[in-house]
Order: structure tokens, then sequence, then C-alpha cells
């Protein structure tokens, strides 16, 4: 988790980053959760173009990676 901080740093301090976080599962032990929130398309493709993702020493052993285009926001308790 540690060598994701400074790139975590900067992803946030990025125009148009509304959220990042990179987690530890609480109950998966190994298991890294990845959220990102952007305010548009063209954010988050300037941000991927240079990114400069840290290396990561530890084997993957699976991927699940799925993009979700939310159309709108509300209260969760409306």
């Amino acid at each position: 988790m540690a060598s994701f901080e400074e790139m975590t740093t900067r992803v946030r301090a990025f125009e148009g980053c509304l959220d990042f976080a990179v987690t530890a599962d609480a109950l998966e032990p190994g298991r890294v959760n990845v959220y990102e929130r952007w305010a548009s398309e063209d954010r988050l493709a300037r941000w991927r173009a240079q990114a400069d993702p840290p290396r990561v020493e530890a084997p993957m052993r699976s991927d699940h990676v799925r993009r979700f285009d939310v159309a709108a926001e509300r209260d969760p308790f409306d």
C-alpha cells in the first residue's frame, strides 16, 4: 500500500480528479481495491497519459477491472 502514497497524492491534486483510493481489503489478505472518480473522460485520459504508476514487486494473482459510467448521483438517504 505504501508504494501508492506518492501517486495518490499526485492524482488527487490533478485537475478533474474527484476521488482516488487504493485500499487493502478488510476480509481478503492480499486483495487491493482501486477506486477512481473523474469529472470527465477528458481529465481521466489526461491523467492516464502521464500517470507514471509505481512498480509493484508483488505478483498479481488475478484482476477484475471494470469501468462504470454513472448517469446521475443522489443522496443515499433520500
